[in-house]
């Protein structure tokens, strides 16, 4: 299929609108579904903090050989 150039670039701006609105389709649901489990913004961020250490600690271990 051939399409010019105007066209294609509107269609890709149709595709990123999409994407952009589903995304906060999704976020939304999830805000949604944490406040109902009483989950705060802090919990998720503290839970981060916990991996993001995790995932130190194992790439100082294999970068030592342990």
């Amino acid at each position: 299929m051939l399409l010019n150039y105007d066209e294609y670039r509107r269609l890709r701006e149709t595709e990123k609108e999409c994407k952009r609105l589903a995304l906060k389709l999704a976020l939304e649901k999830i805000r949604y579904n944490a406040k109902e489990a009483d989950i705060t913004e802090q919990d998720v961020l503290e839970e981060v903090q916990v991996v993001r250490n995790l995932k130190r600690g194992s790439n100082n271990e294999n970068s030592t050989g342990y």
